[in-house]
């Protein structure tokens, strides 16, 4: 079905660049259950960058004379489309499923989030992700607000 929030449209054609997610807010803890509180985006960019770490060991005069690497977390940014300016943005660790440009499905964790801009027509925020390497274990849900 498409999607119309705010000047935005997604009829679904699009798999990379142009899709819609559902993001944890940060929902509320009752008797120790903790129910989501979901938001609809347009994911309007991602990418993620598979970097590496290095290690370096230096001979007694200081000069490297061996290294080793290994692979890191894939790591990266996005942007969301809000529908408007008092639309909640993601809450960090929150989990989501978009699409890599192969077509491929990636649980993506939400590490940071930036300031909402833009205005009532065009509201937008950036956050920074990290890939989810075990998908197999269920992560802590996001920070709850308390009850009152």
């Amino acid at each position: 079905m498409p999607t119309a929030p705010g000047n935005t449209y997604n009829d679904g054609g699009l798999r990379f660049g142009t899709q819609s997610v559902s993001i944890d807010t940060g929902g509320t803890t009752t008797g120790g259950t903790y129910t989501p509180e979901m938001q609809d985006y347009i994911l309007e960019a991602f990418s993620l960058t598979r970097g590496t770490n290095w290690a370096e060991s230096a001979d007694e005069n200081g000069v490297p004379n061996k290294q080793h690497g290994r692979i890191t977390i894939p790591t990266g940014d996005a942007t969301l489309q809000l529908e408007n300016e008092t639309t909640k943005s993601p809450a960090v660790f929150a989990e989501f499923i978009a699409e890599d440009i192969s077509g491929n499905s990636v649980t993506l964790i939400v590490s940071q989030v930036g300031e909402t801009t833009g205005n009532e027509a065009a509201a937008k925020v950036t956050i920074s992700l990290r890939k989810k390497i075990n998908t197999t274990v269920s992560a802590k849900k996001p920070a709850a607000k308390k009850e009152v």
